[in-house]
């Protein structure tokens, strides 16, 4: 289906009233209707890959300013976070409108995988957004 869309000229980088693209979709839930519990992932990450390949951008910013990566690291979808950066590496680095990059969405939603996925692939953080994100990540680990 999402193949059929794309080649039919579907929009890659369409926006909708938030200003989500159909890759912040994808790294959120993957395709819906497609989704079985054993091929989550690869569905989740065939959907990236296709989007990507069509154009998608992977540091395209919502309203909040995450950018697809911050949702995928937000929800521990560390294939499909390891495509984007592939695609753009500076995706890792992008910081939203509270000044929260990947990782920081990574460990405030305690997301270990995709935490270490961003730690391996982007060995660049700067050391001083690293202390940040993770005294924000025990904050929210605090109020729980």
């Amino acid at each position: 289906m999402r193949g059929r869309l794309l080649a039919d000229g579907a929009d890659p980088s369409a926006t909708d009233d938030r200003q989500d693209t159909p890759l912040h979709f994808a790294a959120f839930t993957g395709v819906p209707g497609e989704l079985h519990l054993a091929g989550e992932t690869e569905a989740r990450t065939a959907c990236v890959e296709a989007l990507l390949a069509a154009g998608a951008n992977p540091s395209a910013a919502n309203v909040d300013g995450d950018a697809p990566a911050h949702v995928a690291a937000s929800k521990d979808a560390a294939a499909v976070l390891h495509r984007m950066l592939a695609a753009d590496p500076a995706a890792a680095l992008l910081c939203n409108r509270v000044g929260h990059t990947t990782l920081h969405a990574a460990l405030e939603c305690m997301q270990g995988d995709a935490a270490h996925c961003l730690l391996q692939l982007t060995p660049v953080q700067p050391a001083s957004e690293l202390l940040a994100a993770i005294r924000s990540a025990h904050t929210t680990m605090q109020q729980l």
